[in-house]
């Protein structure tokens, strides 16, 4: 789990400069007026139903509802992580462009950021690039360090971000994306080092349905998660798998039902064992 807590932090860190002067007076920006192009397409960022409601107050149902919404809300953080890179994009005065390139510096203390755009006949690729002081005054100053890579075709189902040890060309770790063109199934992949199979350590798939419910599968290392939740929240289940000796086990499950009742069964060596609750609970 490291990579997803270096990652989030990460992102954050270098896009938080940017979105805040975005919305700041034009004398804080880089220079010119020219916008880049107005049809950028967004990375596609799931709304993914947290608002679950097990209509319960039996104690077990309390606690299966909260584990149920912890997973949901860590699956809609990670499916919502490329939008904070894109934020600048929209706030940011641009300067003219050259070769279809438009940058954005911003300097705050001894740190500069500059952040750039390239339209090409693929897509579009972003860099940001750091020069000066910008995280331990005791380090050594970032001389054009390029600490995150982008790229996104033109319609954005497809994309991937790069990101980079701190003052190095090493790739610290790198996810990709592919979604269908009405945003309806979109599946995310994370990987440590480079892009390449031997590197994944984690993928994220989300599917709305035509009845907008949604099906969720969330692997994470030795860890699954899969779902099916109702367009209104009142209804579904979540699996948790464990993986062993090279095979998914199923660890637990929890149903819960639109009439308020429902059950949290786990799985060990002596079979499951279940814990229910009904609508009157």
């Amino acid at each position: 789990m490291k990579r997803i807590f270096i990652m989030i932090p990460l992102v954050i860190l270098l896009v938080f400069p940017l979105v805040l002067t975005s919305c700041g007076d034009d004398d804080d920006k880089g220079g010119g007026t020219e916008p880049v192009t107005t049809d950028l397409p967004d990375i596609p960022q799931p709304e993914v139903n947290q608002s679950v409601d097990f209509q319960s107050q039996d104690q077990t149902a309390v606690q299966a509802q909260t584990l149920v919404q912890a997973q949901l809300f860590m699956a809609s953080g990670i499916a919502t992580m490329g939008a904070g890179f894109l934020a600048p994009v929209a706030g940011a005065d641009w300067g003219s462009s050259t070769n279809d390139c438009w940058t954005w510096t911003y300097t705050y203390g001894g740190c500069t950021w500059t952040y750039a755009v390239c339209e090409t006949t693929e897509g579009y690729e972003w860099t940001m690039t750091f020069n000066g002081t910008c995280f331990d005054p005791e380090d050594e100053p970032a001389v054009n360090w390029v600490a995150l890579r982008g790229f996104m075709n033109t319609d954005g189902t497809e994309g991937h971000f790069y990101w980079y040890e701190v003052n190095t060309t090493d790739v610290g770790g790198a996810w990709e994306w592919e979604s269908n063109a009405e945003g309806r199934h979109c599946t995310w992949t994370f990987y440590e080092g480079e892009i390449d199979p031997a590197n994944e350590w984690a993928t994220f798939t989300w599917t709305k349905n035509a009845d907008d419910s949604e099906d969720m599968t969330w692997v994470m290392e030795d860890s699954k998660f899969v779902s099916h939740v109702s367009a209104d929240g009142n209804s579904g289940w979540m699996e948790y798998y464990t993986k062993n000796t090279g095979d998914w086990t199923l660890y637990w499950k929890i149903v819960w039902n639109a009439d308020g009742s429902g059950s949290w069964t786990t799985y060990d060596e002596s079979g499951p064992s279940t814990q229910t609750w009904d609508s009157g609970s």
